[in-house]
């Protein structure tokens, strides 16, 4: 690459072709991981000095060193072990969706500041924006899902929670829920069903006429995408 600039020669830009160096060079696996036990600092960073510097450990601490010193690293790993206890909540909602953000702070001045209101009001509308609502055939099948689950959690009658333990021998007195038998198909169990329709069990609770409400308890795992299924 090079520029001309009022007819002088070629003048070549080194910035380019040294970040197109970084790209195709690479980081030493075992010197990564060193680098990333001695100093503490992130992967990417370690990984950047090492690539920077040929994989030459003490020349990678030495930059790192400089790095956090200029970009206030040390800095940013002190002030991130406060308490943030101030701080706003986001609030929005369009139609059937609603965002709700908290950013914490370390005092209401801060909370007070115009700038900092306006970066809380910000950020909540573009998450609102980038928002994506599942698509019809995705509450179609999430919604015939929870009807298998709650025919499945009836019949079945697995215990409350969604820990996993040790399989039981007998796949036929599991009572993991996750790891039993799916009633429509005893071939996988229910956890491998959900992960082929892309869903994750949030929670349950089963519900029997007669029984002691102290009995009756819920099962709560895992962010992502979710369906809970009440029976």
């Amino acid at each position: 690459m090079f520029a001309i600039v009022g007819g002088c020669r070629p003048c070549f830009i080194a910035t380019p072709c040294h970040f197109i160096r970084l790209l195709s060079a690479s980081a030493d696996k075992a010197l990564l991981s060193k680098l990333r036990r001695t100093t503490g600092f992130t992967f990417s960073a370690c990984k950047e000095a090492l690539i920077r510097h040929n994989n030459d450990f003490d020349k990678a601490i030495a930059w790192l060193n400089e790095e956090a010193v200029r970009r206030g690293w040390d800095k940013a790993g002190k002030v991130s072990n406060r308490a943030l206890s101030q701080g706003l909540l986001g609030v929005l909602q369009h139609r059937s969706n609603a965002v709700v953000i908290e950013v914490n702070c370390e005092t209401d001045f801060v909370a007070r500041n115009e700038q900092f209101q306006t970066f809380v009001a910000n950020l909540t509308e573009t998450v609102m924006n980038e928002f994506k609502s599942p698509t019809p055939a995705w509450r179609e099948r999430a919604a015939r899902l929870g009807k298998q689950l709650c025919q499945h959690i009836v019949g079945m009658n697995p215990r409350p929670g969604l820990e996993i333990t040790e399989p039981n021998a007998n796949p036929e007195e599991e009572q993991c829920l996750l790891l039993q038998p799916f009633f429509l198909d005893e071939n996988i169990r229910v956890g491998e069903h959900l992960m082929r329709n892309d869903m994750i069990l949030e929670d349950f609770i089963r519900i029997e006429c007669g029984q002691d409400d102290s009995t009756v308890t819920c099962g709560a795992e895992s962010p992502n995408e979710n369906i809970t299924s009440e029976n």
